[in-house]
């Protein structure tokens, strides 16, 4: 007879993995990979692209450079402090020295306040415009109201 108390029955499980054989795994792993970094790669190539196209368009202010010695000392001679009211008038006779600065050696007018604001504003200003060193230049300024 057997003893009642103790039971003892072996339970058998068998497990049945279905999978992808190993080497298969690894090429769809490949597969995978390669095809993300294509993607990833296009994409930072796309991002680039627009970085640098949106860097070089940027709205930066480009001021064009004086071509001509009269452009330069025109740009000099731009918004004066004072107010004008009227149309003024004058001829400046000025020099270049060897450090190509101006040299005013006198402004004919009949406005002193118009005097005074050129000979400040040009007497030894460097020039980036290539003159004539020594020779006298003779340059008539008209000064109009901004309105």
């Amino acid at each position: 007879m057997r003893n009642q108390g103790s039971v003892n029955k072996t339970l058998k499980i068998r497990i049945v993995v279905t999978s992808v054989p190993f080497r298969e795994s690894i090429k769809y792993i490949n597969l995978l990979n390669r095809t993300v970094m294509k993607k990833l790669s296009v994409m930072l190539a796309a991002l680039a692209l627009l970085v640098g196209t949106s860097v070089s368009t940027a709205a930066v202010k480009v001021e064009k450079e004086p071509t001509t010695t009269s452009e330069e000392i025109t740009k000099l001679l731009e918004n004066p402090e004072f107010i004008v009211q009227e149309e003024m008038l004058a001829s400046v006779q000025f020099v270049i020295n060897k450090d190509h600065e101006i040299v005013v050696l006198s402004v004919e007018t009949e406005n002193d306040l118009l005097e005074g604001y050129i000979k400040n504003r040009l007497n030894y200003h460097k020039l980036e415009t290539n003159v004539k060193q020594g020779m006298p230049y003779t340059l008539p300024v008209r000064v109009v109201s901004g309105k």
